[in-house]
């Protein structure tokens, strides 16, 4: 039976598994123990004389406070906020409130929270706020708290909650979160199956961790500037079933693939009584873990060297914008599981000459091209990979002139053929003037047109004063830098088109990018003869900016701008950078000082990013507030 693993193999490949998930659960379990609020809350009005009830949707505008302004009923005095908290365990949790005017009573769930110790000043129009623990008045499952708020000086209400969590490690917690548990399992074995070491599937766990956390705090408007537009999309497809007309909303005109997965399984979670919105929100989970995965295995295999390795994976896994994607409704997130693949296996084609890889890789831009246009960049990506391995005789064509080969690009086609067919049918009958690449691009007053007599300036010019006197920048203001392509492109790979707590770590992010992008520039030159996997990082790299900077010259828009278009190029960028920091320490080794410093200069950048990024993450989901 020479066939079967040895038993004592199994046994120690499932100790270090059990050995990683028992540590990450303490972990996951531990940090459970703060709260979250519902995503409908129901917030009462006690004076109002219509005895109107209303309902705002949590979390809100921002994922580290909650704010609600009620503008006050003719004659009302107060106002009741009662809001639905669900407590995971048996818990403390702490909350800062800023209330305008006077906070007159708290009461959680029908028991009055003492605020004798407080005094006028702490709570009426306190502009710092004051801290409030209600771990003494809380329980398991859901609670109702509310807050009462008096007039004195005439306004709106309003009144700002930010959580403050709370480690507690005085229960012994008698609930477990079930989907974790079986979705952490499966993504643990399948990195086994993938042959990752228990170095990089610990790595790859916490960053699940990270992610998760992200979830659960942010709001799934809070990380994307289109949600008005995704949201009815994925509705209209929940409703009718059928892709709706491309110029009927503003992103009606993208493929339907996405919404139509999101909103079986919106529905499913509708089933089982969860909020079909949250419910949709596993297909963007889903899709961030195979696209990491993805990104793993091109790191792996373009840097072999094991530390410069890991250190690469950290920069990639722990970059600030993919743990926004989980709590995104978009088909951005889900197109990127498609790219990233077909990257890979580009790469598996271009370095092992294996057709099979090829066929893959065509196949994943094809399915890509029902799910978003940016399928044409890894499209492109491939061909001109094709013809370098043409010019250079690495391929001959009669190889691919096959059935199957004639058959999957005949797929291929088809895939892109309804993406453009459907926008050409409704731009000829319906909508003529309907852009074919971006076709809200005839809506563009609200995205504030550049003028096309500036383009070329704009897409080379950097400001770096104004790079690096802010980290975010906006669609509405020229002060963010959004008029300059490299200056809003740096600030969207990281962040997107908005702003995040924690302003002061998020800028030296934008230097340290920018610091790795000069790098990723110079350092090569050090390098001897390119080889087969720079010269295939190389180009996927650059025709993926180039294909950016081009739709930019065609579309002059800030949206073109936006980093998200083209997010995968951070797997390639990364490995690039690893690989060239792996080669000069190599060549440094053979008694090149020169070409040793600069690989050590750039691992020494690429650490800082990578740990400066985790930094940030843990400060935006509260983790720090446990120590």
């Amino acid at each position: 039976m020479d066939f079967l693993i040895p038993a004592k193999t199994i046994s120690l490949k499932c100790l270090r598994i059990s050995i990683i998930l028992g540590v990450f659960t303490v972990l996951y379990v531990c940090t459970l123990s703060s709260y979250r609020i519902l995503d409908t809350t129901v917030i009462n009005i006690s004076d109002n004389p219509d005895g109107k009830t209303e309902r705002v949707e949590l979390p809100h505008s921002a994922p580290s406070a909650y704010s609600f302004q009620k503008v006050p009923a003719k004659h009302a005095k107060s106002y009741r906020y009662s809001i639905d908290v669900l407590g995971y365990f048996p818990q403390s949790i702490s909350w800062k409130i800023h209330a305008d005017d006077c906070i007159t009573a708290i009461d959680v769930n029908d028991r009055s929270v003492s605020l004798d110790s407080y005094g006028k000043q702490a709570l009426c129009a306190n502009p710092k706020g004051f801290f409030i623990d209600l771990g003494n008045y809380v329980r398991s499952g859901h609670n109702r708290i509310d807050i009462t708020i008096n007039d004195v000086r005439g306004g709106n209400y309003s009144l700002d909650i930010k959580p403050v969590y709370i480690f507690l490690n005085k229960d012994i917690y008698r609930h477990f979160n079930l989907v974790f548990l079986i979705s952490a399992w499966i993504f643990v074995v399948i990195l086994r199956q993938l042959n990752f070491d228990g170095v990089l599937i610990s790595i790859a766990l916490f960053t699940y961790y990270v992610y998760l956390r992200d979830f659960q705090v942010t709001g799934i408007k809070t990380h994307h500037p289109d949600w008005w537009g995704h949201i009815p999309y994925l509705f209209y497809i929940k409703n009718h079933w059928l892709p709706p007309p491309s110029y009927a909303g503003w992103e009606f005109w993208h493929p339907p693939l996405y919404y139509i997965v999101a909103a079986i399984v919106g529905g499913i979670g509708q089933l089982m009584d969860y909020s079909f919105l949250r419910s949709a929100l596993a297909v963007s989970m889903v899709s961030v873990l195979i696209f990491v995965t993805y990104g793993m295995l091109l790191i792996r295999r373009a840097v072999k060297n094991v530390w410069i390795q890991r250190v690469c994976v950290c920069a990639f896994l722990f970059w600030p914008l993919i743990s926004a994607f989980v709590s995104t409704i978009s088909n951005e997130v889900f197109s990127y599981a498609f790219w990233s693949g077909a990257i890979y296996h580009f790469m598996r084609w271009y370095l092992d000459k294996s057709k099979k890889h090829f066929a893959i890789a065509i196949v994943l831009c094809g399915i890509m091209a029902v799910v978003r246009t940016t399928a044409l960049v890894p499209a492109g990506v491939g061909g001109v990979l094709f013809l370098s391995a043409l010019i250079t005789k690495r391929v001959h064509l009669k190889d691919y002139l096959t059935l199957r080969m004639i058959l999957i690009a005949t797929f291929v086609l088809l895939c892109f053929s309804f993406n453009f067919g459907r926008t050409y049918y409704y731009k000829t009958f319906y909508a003529p003037r309907m852009g074919m690449i971006i076709s809200n691009i005839h809506k563009d007053p609200v995205l504030y047109r550049i003028h096309s007599t500036a383009s070329f300036k704009k897409l080379f010019t950097i400001d770096f004063r104004n790079l690096f006197s802010g980290p975010y920048t906006n669609f509405w203001h020229d002060s963010s830098g959004r008029q300059l392509f490299w200056n809003t492109y740096i600030k969207t790979v990281l962040f997107g088109f908005f702003g995040w707590p924690n302003a002061h770590i998020a800028i030296k992010l934008v230097m340290l990018l920018s610091a790795l992008m000069l790098y990723a520039v110079t350092a090569p030159l050090f390098m001897g003869r390119i080889d087969n996997t720079h010269w295939f990082l190389f180009t996927c790299t650059f025709v993926t900016i180039a294909a950016h900077m081009v739709n930019r010259v065609i579309s002059a828009t800030v949206i073109c701008h936006d980093g998200r278009l083209t997010f995968p190029v951070t797997i390639t960028f990364i490995a690039w950078i690893g690989y060239v920091i792996q080669t000069l320490m190599e060549q440094g080794h053979r008694k090149k000082p020169i070409q040793f410093g600069i690989g050590v200069l750039g691992l020494v950048l690429l650490t800082a990013f990578a740990l400066t990024s985790l930094i940030f993450d843990l400060k935006y989901i509260g983790f720090f507030r446990f120590l």
